[in-house]
């Protein structure tokens, strides 16, 4: 008798975010966790910060190594307890202090390394979405890239710049920025350090070989004009999906008369979005 049981899938996805809950890019990243433990394919998310109390979702923060050694000092024959990764973290944290201070973008996480150790088998994929938002160390992309294949979803140009999310008017991103025309764009920098992040963006990507895909042809062109262009396998466009449970066609009467539209007369359709200070 053939064996009627459905094949276990042998895809391991692990995906990095900011944040798992907070904002578009998670949602999109989240969406997709759900729906791929949903199809049987085993799934995790790394993230900078964690707002579900999903199991299968961990803080990249919290992979530090609190392992304690007994030093032995020989000034005063006595032995004391010294917890190395409290000091480590500190020499990071004032390193990071420094380099915000200089303008720099902080790379400086010593627990990206340590992502594939929270996972219980190795990953076929791993899909990144936004990085910025100082929780992910981008040098660790040319380690990462030789073992394993890399797909960037670009939810804004941050990787394409040397600080900026969005460059609006400015296209100094694509020679090499310098000479930032606004440092307060998010996320913001004290300093003109642009074009050294700018070349060392460039230096990782140059090392490193991605598969990128983007929500829409603009930021798609974008792509083929930055730093990033050499490193890429294959660029896609795909497009943020929509719930067609509550987004879908109406009959135009139909949604005029649920309004309180009269049925002949014209109007002009006025969305007004707030962000969280109004």
């Amino acid at each position: 008798m053939s064996n009627c049981n459905p094949i276990k899938s042998r895809l391991n996805i692990l995906q990095v975010n900011t944040t798992d809950l907070k904002g578009g890019a998670a949602r999109v990243c989240y969406d997709l966790h759900r729906s791929y433990l949903s199809k049987d394919i085993r799934s995790w998310m790394a993230v900078g910060k964690k707002e579900s109390c999903d199991p299968k979702i961990f803080e990249i923060s919290s992979l530090s190594n609190t392992k304690k050694t007994l030093i032995k000092t020989n000034e005063t024959r006595s032995s004391s307890l010294i917890n190395h990764n409290n000091f480590s973290n500190l020499m990071d944290k004032i390193i990071r202090l420094w380099e915000r201070k200089m303008g720099k973008e902080i790379f400086r996480f010593p627990e990206t390394y340590k992502i594939l150790e929270a996972l219980p088998g190795k990953p076929s994929l791993i899909h990144f979405h936004n990085l910025h938002g100082n929780y992910f160390d981008l040098r660790a992309f040319s380690k990462l890239s030789k073992k394993f294949p890399l797909l960037l979803t670009l939810h804004d140009a941050w990787m394409l710049s040397g600080h900026c999310a969005h460059s609006i008017e400015c296209d100094r991103w694509e020679i090499g920025c310098g000479k930032c025309p606004d440092l307060s764009i998010y996320p913001a920098i004290e300093r003109d350090k642009t074009a050294y992040n700018w070349k060392r963006k460039r230096k990782i990507y140059n090392d490193s070989k991605f598969y990128v895909a983007t929500p829409c042809k603009w930021l798609a062109d974008k792509v083929v004009k930055s730093m990033l262009k050499e490193s890429v396998i294959s660029l896609k466009v795909i497009p943020n999906g929509v719930d067609l449970s509550v987004f879908n066609s109406l009959d135009k009467q139909k949604a005029k008369k649920k309004i309180g539209i009269k049925e002949n007369e014209k109007f002009i359709f006025n969305l007004m979005v707030h962000g969280p200070n109004g």
